[in-house]
């Protein structure tokens, strides 16, 4: 098979597992915005509804949507061919440049992410205090933890919270570690931090999948001038000396 033939087959097999990402992410962000829509649901999916933000999801859209545009972009330079006058590599060009701008909003999406998730502390506190009791009960109940900093006024924890396993908070053994704290605090962001972890890898794995296009992009143009050269040599011969392969 002639190198341009496979690299083009290559670049569109990667075009396609591109889109798949694009249409993955597009249906989780309508679904999570569904997710937010809802009130915060007493059962295992409390951290994630708590965890993404409707910018996160808006962010989701916007990846998707650059999805979609160098997709249907691609479409050019895999339905034209080299000629002997014209080498076919503005559309390439132009598809690298869509690749390029993606990439750096893939880049920004994923990095914003993950500078929020080294200010998780201070970002989730007004999360937690924006819940209802029946909210922050559930979720003392599933860590087994009282209040955010600790069972006390000062650790954001009061009578509405004296319920279930914190009904009597003074009856809890208290752990010699000082790096275990009764305040829910530190389940809660391991919780968030680990949804939030999954969802910047991913964004970033799909950078893996842009590089791979713009290398195999690049190397379609490049074989692409090579052919052209090729179709030059094999018209000057046909014309002379009759032609050769």
């Amino acid at each position: 098979m002639p190198a341009l033939k496979r690299w083009t087959i290559i670049l569109s097999i990667l075009d396609v597992i591109f889109l798949l990402a694009g249409i993955f992410v597009i249906v989780i962000s309508f679904i999570w915005k569904g997710m937010l829509s809802r009130p915060v649901p007493l059962n295992g999916e409390v951290f994630l509804r708590l965890a993404v933000s409707e910018l996160i999801l808006d962010a989701g859209i916007v990846f998707a949507g650059g999805v979609f545009m160098t997709v249907l972009i691609s479409l050019w330079p895999l339905t034209t061919k080299p000629t002997k006058d014209n080498e076919a590599t503005k559309p390439v060009v132009i598809y690298i440049g869509s690749l390029l701008i993606t990439s750096l909003i893939t880049m920004s999406i994923g990095t914003t992410i993950w500078f929020y998730t080294l200010r998780e502390k201070a970002e989730f506190l007004p999360v937690w205090q924006a819940q209802s009791s029946t909210t922050q009960v559930f979720i003392q109940d599933t860590l087994s933890c009282c209040g955010w900093f600790n069972a006390t006024t000062e650790g954001l924890f009061d009578s509405n919270l004296q319920t279930g396993f914190c009904q009597d908070p003074s009856s809890l053994p208290v752990n010699v570690d000082p790096n275990v704290h009764i305040g829910c605090e530190q389940g809660f962001i391991k919780k968030v931090d680990y949804i939030l972890n999954n969802i910047f890898s991913t964004i970033y794995g799909f950078m893996v999948i842009q590089f791979l296009m713009l290398l195999a992009a690049a190397t379609v143009g490049n074989l692409r001038i090579q052919e052209k050269r090729f179709l030059r040599i094999d018209y000057k011969s046909l014309g002379h000396k009759g032609g050769f392969v």
